[in-house]
């Protein structure tokens, strides 16, 4: 990574019950303890990436998972590295993303400051061009440090149900900061091939980078309820939210679709969603193709 005054904070989410890959991916062993995508788990990878494109130390990763999986995380953990420990979030329940991207908010507030910018990473990824995804890592920066949201955009290559849309203006280029005009979360099929042949929709891939200013601004101004049933009950012995029922909410609902702040990188980094058996099969055959015009 380029020098760069602001320190970047990735935050791994690592909450989810993967019930898109049952009986796969199972209560008790979730797809992120799971190695679907070579011989570690894709939490593990998660991480991986975040140091190698980030140039961040693992004491400085913040993960947040819930209760329910708190000691297979922490196992998954500390066979990567015995510094991650020290950065893991406890949410009672998982409710969604947004309570969960607002607990590390609190958290990174508190510990690194309301100037560090935030990288959130989801844990049921495939990235397979590090480099590509390191610049456009860079490319967000500067419009980070500016105020905005920003997320990565992925050239669609089908009409896709499962993801989440992002419109721009005509002729995004890649690797430029685009102002996002719409965000339209998993359109109906339909939709989904109208938005595929107007060429101006981007796969919302789920990654973001923002300041903590930011996005503790966006959380009290759009979703209160959210921000403040995030806040943390313990910080003593756990960094844990608020043990209540709240209604379970995306942070794309709760935020994005409500800013007027955000804006895309586009971006081909050879992503791959692997959470639903549809886009792991997908994953496979495009290995499979590969290896064939190796061959």
């Amino acid at each position: 990574m380029s020098q760069n005054p602001s320190k970047i904070i990735p935050v791994i989410l690592c909450g989810g019950r993967g019930k898109r890959l049952s009986p796969l991916s199972r209560a008790s062993t979730p797809k992120q303890f799971l190695k679907l995508a070579g011989n570690k788990s894709l939490l593990q990878q998660t991480i991986e990436r975040a140091v190698h494109c980030t140039s961040c130390t693992y004491n400085n990763i913040v993960t947040v998972t819930s209760r329910e999986f708190e000691q297979r995380t922490k196992q998954e953990l500390s066979k990567t590295h015995p510094g991650l420990a020290k950065n893991l979030l406890i949410e009672d329940q998982a409710f969604n993303t947004a309570p969960a991207i607002a607990l590390a908010t609190h958290y990174v507030q508190e510990k690194f400051g309301q100037d560090a910018l935030m990288f959130v990473l989801p844990t049921d990824h495939i990235i397979e061009d590090l480099n590509a995804f390191q610049k456009a890592i860079e490319a967000t920066i500067i419009p980070a440090q500016k105020g905005q949201i920003v997320t990565f955009g992925i050239p669609p290559e089908y009409a896709e149900t499962g993801y989440g849309h992002i419109r721009t203006k005509d002729n995004a280029a890649t690797y430029e900061p685009t102002p996002v005009l719409q965000f339209t979360e998993k359109p109906d099929q339909k939709t989904a091939q109208k938005y595929l042949q107007t060429g101006h929709y981007f796969w919302n891939s789920g990654m973001f980078l923002f300041s903590v200013k930011t996005i503790a601004q966006n959380y009290q101004e759009c979703a209160p309820h959210i921000w403040n049933f995030a806040k943390p009950v313990s910080r003593e012995t756990k960094y844990e939210n608020n043990p209540k029922t709240i209604s379970p909410q995306s942070f794309d609902k709760a935020i994005l679709e409500k800013t007027n702040n955000c804006s895309v990188i586009p971006c081909d980094i050879g992503w791959r969603d692997i959470g639903s058996w549809k886009s792991l099969m997908a994953y496979y055959f495009s290995k499979y193709r590969l290896h064939k015009r190796k061959a």
